[in-house]
């Protein structure tokens, strides 16, 4: 060892005990004072308190008393390293556990009772910036740790704004600061989350309830398809009405999907920003006045650019109607709601022609008759909705549940995420309307499904022109054209037994017997590999048995299996 020097003191060593691979002897590790210190002793960025993390050292009386006979200085700072203990790996015997966890409604009497004022949520440190216009907005909240460790000082963690460790996934523990002054109150912000006192979640409201919520949602949808459907046996009274051809009457029906091709650019952000709840009523009232537009329509042209706007408004239920079965079923059901959701799309089309071919038998009816009746049942929908519907989209809920706790506690710290946004109209127009189209131009996938749903869902407007012509050669009026759609119908009933019976209880063993508790999204693509090969036999089916020398009841028979494909493929799919 080399000299001192006389004019410099001599440095007193700085000691670190680690765990050692043999027991109860701890190894030291010396580094003099001045020497390279470990990142988290030196690095100013994060804070002293780092240097008295809870995880990772304690004070150990060993180290120090070993130390002191080693060395003839005293040491400065004495450290032992808690052994890591090891996680096991996650194995198929801990997928019942898992499926629980994804399944279940967090109870709030399993949990570990938190502190008071983070009972509700995370409580983060909210800051404000000045923007360009000078108007004070908050900063964009950073976190990653809610209530990790209950029993231990880490579960009340203030999370600030840019914090390095925490962006890269460290937990700092800091002292918490008195909350009594005004000045904190006021910096503080109480992030409510779903914690087990969750009244507002959909998935823990009663069953009964969330039953007609998935009926009402269906009601929609049947409304919605029915008025796309409903004036197909009406076109001969309203040619004549008009004095055009049927060919221009046509243009009126097919015009309406294209209110549907539009619909989904405005009810689609809408619903994500604001709730699907007022995107019901407002659609459903749209629909009721565009649908007494028609039935009022004085012109051709009239009735054409109202029926495309009752098709923007009728596409509502289609967009936002899975979403909000979603909402409220959890994992293990939510196959059942979606079914009935998908039924319900395809049970429209099918009762439109059975309403419209009555009014067209009734000589006394005009075909007004047929709007009249759309009108009238849309705006009985429309007030029900308005007055038995409760938000089901989670965010909006929880704003709903975090404006109670403020009334409960007088605490108006607790805030939902939702009433900390702020929205911009670049982004907003980016996102919800330049993003699809771009998705489509450069996703193959998606363009291939795309046009595989549109080739299947055409193919039932098609019917609705083919059917008058193939049963009217044997001699079917109007009327009784329109029972054969029942066919179709009934092969949708009977593809939906099955998909309750059959596949929603195969998939959902899938997913408690894989580990992840999800199981790999091409399961959800079996009734499709059914679905496709059924669809093309169907319409050969179809088209060679539509001749008046054979029976009726081939082509009938012929548009079931075309439900039944129809829903398998639409139910997997787009659902």
């Amino acid at each position: 060892m080399s000299a001192t020097p006389a004019h410099e003191q001599p440095k007193e060593p700085e000691v670190r005990a680690t765990a050692s691979q043999v027991q109860n002897e701890p190894n030291i590790d010396v580094w003099p004072s001045g020497a390279s210190q470990p990142v988290s002793e030196q690095d100013s960025s994060i804070g002293d308190d780092v240097k008295e993390r809870q995880n990772m050292y304690i004070p150990s009386t060993q180290a120090l008393e070993s130390d002191s006979e080693a060395q003839n200085g005293r040491p400065s700072v004495v450290f032992e390293k808690l052994p890591k203990v090891s996680r096991p790996p996650r194995t198929a015997s801990s997928s019942d556990q898992a499926w629980k966890t994804l399944t279940s409604v967090p109870n709030r009497n399993a949990q570990d009772s938190m502190p008071e004022r983070t009972g509700h949520g995370r409580r983060a440190s909210v800051l404000s910036m000045k923007t360009e216009g000078g108007v004070d907005k908050p900063r964009r909240l950073s976190y990653s740790s809610y209530n990790d460790e209950p029993n231990t000082d880490n579960s009340d963690v203030i999370i600030g704004q840019g914090t390095t460790d925490l962006e890269t996934g460290a937990r700092v523990p800091h002292e918490v600061k008195d909350t009594s002054s005004m000045e904190d109150k006021e910096a503080d912000t109480i992030i409510v989350e779903w914690d087990g006192d969750d009244r507002e979640l959909g998935t823990t409201w009663p069953l009964t309830y969330r039953a007609y919520v998935a009926i009402l949602v269906g009601a929609l949808s049947i409304a919605s398809t029915m008025t796309s459907s409903l004036p197909a046996n009406l076109m001969p009274k309203t040619a004549a009405h008009f004095g055009v051809s049927e060919e221009v009457i046509k243009l009126s029906t097919f015009i309406f999907l294209g209110g549907y091709c539009f619909g989904p650019l405005l009810w689609a952000p809408y619903s994500e920003l604001y709730g699907v709840r007022w995107p019901f009523i407002f659609s459903m009232a749209g629909l009721t006045i565009f649908n007494m537009a028609c039935a009022l329509a004085p012109n051709i042209g009239g009735l054409i650019i109202f029926r495309f706007l009752a098709g923007v408004f009728a596409s509502c239920p289609l967009v936002v109607g899975g979403g909000a079965m979603a909402n409220i079923w959890p994992k293990e059901y939510l196959g059942l709601g979606m079914c009935v959701f998908s039924m319900s799309l395809m049970a429209g089309p099918a009762c439109g022609p059975v309403i419209g071919g009555y009014v067209a038998v009734i000589k006394s009816a005009t075909w007004r008759w047929g709007f009249w009746a759309c009108t009238i049942l849309s705006g009985f929908l429309t007030l029900l909705t308005f007055l038995t519907l409760k938000e089901t989209n989670q965010v909006i809920t929880l704003k709903k549940k975090a404006k109670r706790l403020r009334k409960e506690t007088g605490d108006n710290r607790y805030k939902a995420p939702v009433e900390l946004r702020t929205i911009d109209l670049r982004e907003l127009a980016t996102r919800w309307f330049i993003l699809p189209i771009l998705m489509f131009v450069y996703e193959p996938m998606l363009q291939a499904i795309t046009m595989y749903m549109s080739f299947v869902y055409g193919v039932l407007y098609l019917f609705f022109e083919a059917f008058p012509i193939v049963f009217g050669a044997h001699g079917l009026n109007n009327l009784q054209t329109g029972l054969t759609f029942l066919g179709f119908l009934l092969g949708c009933i009977i593809g939906g037994l099955f998909y309750i019976f059959v596949e929603n209880p195969r998939y959902v063993k899938q997913m408690k017997a894989n580990p992840q508790g999800a199981p790999p999204p091409e399961e959800r693509l079996m009734v499709c590999m059914y679905g496709a090969p059924i669809l093309v036999v169907s319409l050969f089916w179809f088209g060679w048995t539509s001749y008046p020398w054979i029976s009726i009841w081939s082509p009938i028979a012929a548009t079931c299996f075309y439900g039944i494909a129809m829903f398998f493929v639409y139910v997997r799919v787009l659902c």
